[in-house]
């Protein structure tokens, strides 16, 4: 614990303090290096590579929108509330993607998540450094505000880390699930009545 204090020049009870944000940071940034892998590899299966700047539009306009009513939502509410409200939100749309995805097909929902993957990544990072904003003093940021972003770096390290398999498997699933033939399709019952 003396090495690390050293090392990152803490004193006496910064590493207590400072550690919630660290993994906080850290898992955001390997979320938002995984959604990032994820949404490219779905989106380009659905639409063209010239689709992606309009994609990427779509994310800072949807981004402004959403970033200037957080804005006002923060005057009233308090921070923490804040920031697990919006947590609870965009995790809570995580399973409506997967079922866009998954069950129904359609090649709009790789757009949504397009979108929703960007304005996580803007959303929840940005509430990393207003947390640490908010917790730390002046010259506990001085002090913190580094190893905090090393923590969004090694994320960022771990993520890629990560991604390598996750977009094998993703493509798998996308074949699998293009090759299956929809429950009430003809071929289905072409099959049944010959086997």
């Amino acid at each position: 614990m003396q090495l690390v204090n050293r090392f990152f020049n803490l004193r006496p009870g910064d590493f207590a303090r400072g550690l919630p944000l660290f993994l906080y940071n850290f898992l955001i940034i390997t979320f938002y290096v995984l959604g990032r892998s994820a949404r490219d590899s779905l989106f380009q299966a659905s639409y063209d590579k010239t689709m992606i700047p309009y994609a990427d539009i779509a994310v800072a306009v949807v981004s402004s929108a959403l970033i200037a009513i957080y804005l006002r939502a923060s005057r009233r509410a308090n921070l923490r509330n804040l920031q697990m409200g919006t947590l609870v939100v965009l995790a809570a749309m995580l399973p409506v993607q997967w079922w866009g995805v998954h069950v129904a097909h359609q090649a709009v929902v790789s757009a949504i998540f397009y979108v929703w993957v960007g304005v996580c990544g803007i959303l929840s990072v940005s509430q990393v450094w207003m947390l640490a904003n908010a917790v730390w003093t002046t010259r506990e940021a001085k002090r913190l505000f580094g190893p905090l972003g090393s923590a969004g770096i090694l994320g960022g390290i771990v993520g890629v880390f990560l991604a390598v398999p996750t977009a094998g498997i993703i493509s798998v699933v996308l074949e699998y699930s293009r090759a299956q033939p929809a429950p009430d399709s003809p071929l289905l019952d072409n099959t049944a009545a010959t086997g």
